[in-house]
């Protein structure tokens, strides 16, 4: 029975041991949360935003005509284009 509690004992000073390096651990990481939160708030860019629009390199290509292409074509308005500026309207007689 004494082996047993000799057992116990040292397994539960094991385990003190074990809890107090991670308590130990933790407060050295919340000290370090602390402090990136106060060099965050010092830093003049933390509000800015980037709201430029992002192009991916593929959306980009799908606009662009095909390279060495030459568009002959002569440009005309999108409203020439547009299927009821096509035909014109009768005169009346």
């Amino acid at each position: 029975m004494d082996r047993f509690l000799e057992e116990q004992l040292k397994r539960i000073q094991e385990l003190a041991t074990r809890m107090s390096g991670l308590e130990h651990r933790a407060a050295e990481i919340t000290e370090e949360i602390v402090r990136e939160a106060r060099a965050a708030e010092r830093n003049p860019l933390r509000e800015v935003r980037d709201l430029r629009a992002v192009e991916s390199p593929r959306s980009h290509a799908d606009h662009a005509p095909p390279r060495g292409h030459v568009d002959h074509a002569p440009h005309r308005s999108h409203a020439a284009d547009h299927p009821h500026r096509r035909h014109r309207r009768r005169k009346r007689s």
